[in-house]
């Protein structure tokens, strides 16, 4: 058998398997995790509040893990510096439900606690708690909305 017959064969052997593809893919984003990922912004829907959050999730591990980081956090006349936060700390379920925690890198206290339920491009948020103060107490509303992303 010379060289062209093996590769003749090999080719037919190949197409007729199928195809085998030897580039690793990444498997399909569960509709949770296609709906979480991308750039969010978070704010009061009666704009009485000088409090804005946002942040990106860049990934979501075992189906149910988000990853993700701060990119920008205002209170009043402050902007906070992102760099002292840690990375994203969050889930979501299968119902598009999250969790979302950024804690303060030095000393490792949870700052921001957000609750929501992602719904298209908006995440209505059902518990933000910030420094320990629950502000969506009193029924004020806040509400996300997806910036960029999925």
């Amino acid at each position: 058998m010379t060289s062209r017959d093996l590769a003749v064969a090999v080719t037919f052997l190949f197409a007729a398997c199928g195809g085998v593809s030897m580039t690793r893919q990444r498997a399909q984003p569960t509709v949770a995790e296609s709906h979480i990922e991308g750039s969010w912004e978070v704010f009061e829907l009666n704009r009485g509040s000088r409090m804005f959050l946002s942040f990106k999730v860049d990934s979501v591990s075992n189906g149910t893990t988000l990853h993700g980081s701060m990119i920008r956090l205002l209170a009043g006349d402050v902007v906070s510096d992102p760099s002292g936060f840690s990375p994203l700390v969050g889930s979501v379920t299968p119902d598009r439900s999250v969790q979302i925690e950024f804690r303060d890198r030095k000393r490792g206290v949870t700052v921001i606690s957000l609750s929501g339920r992602v719904v298209g491009d908006k995440l209505i948020v059902s518990r933000l708690a910030w420094g320990g103060e629950d502000v969506t107490a009193g029924g004020r509303e806040w509400q996300g909305r997806r910036i960029s992303g999925s």
